[in-house]
């Protein structure tokens, strides 16, 4: 059955690439139709995987994410949505280094120096973290508990978060105050 897994993502790989344009890739989101009903949630993980590997190649600066929709009914296969979302990137400014996607609302993160922040942008730029970062809400007590875990793991790896919290706004120096303490 892996031949036809690799088949599968091969086809839908070949499908998304003819539906790219030129240029940037960032925010473009593609929804592709899953051609077999007959997949367990195995084998739809793994193309879903195999896949996310596959479009890292051509993602242009972006970071790809594919993501399961919802199956309309159970006569249907579902579908796989991909996003290609804006990289994390470092920001220092006189309080400090931060990660964030500029720009756009998303998590952001205060780190204790320079080389903590280019970990944790290294990180994020994953594929399957950001994918998992981007699954958390910032207004669900359980996610942010998640998060702060998660993050306080990434400590044993010499990843130092000091702060974080998420950016409806997308400006980070408006937000700056509303952070998380991770020392407390």
């Amino acid at each position: 059955m892996n031949h036809g897994i690799n088949e599968e993502a091969q086809t839908l790989f070949e499908a998304i690439e003819g539906l790219l344009e030129d240029g940037d890739l960032e925010g473009v989101t593609k929804s592709l139709p899953l051609f077999s009903n007959k997949l367990t949630r195995d084998q739809i993980e793994e193309i879903r995987l195999a896949l996310q590997d596959k479009l890292s190649a051509i993602a242009r600066g972006a970071v790809p994410v594919v993501a399961l929709g919802r199956q309309q009914d159970h006569n249907q296969a579902g579908e796989l949505l991909v996003h290609f979302l804006k990289r994390y990137e470092l920001e220092e400014s006189p309080e400090g280094c931060f990660v964030d996607a500029q720009g756009d609302a998303c998590w952001y993160f205060k780190v204790a120096d320079e080389c903590a922040g280019h970990s944790l942008v290294n990180f994020f730029n994953q594929p399957e973290n950001r994918r998992k970062l981007d699954t958390l809400r910032f207004n669900v007590g359980a996610e942010v508990s998640s998060l702060k875990l998660w993050l306080l793991g990434l400590r044993d790896d010499q990843v130092n978060v000091l702060k974080f919290g998420y950016k409806s706004t997308g400006q980070l120096h408006l937000v700056e105050p509303e952070m998380f303490d991770l020392n407390s």
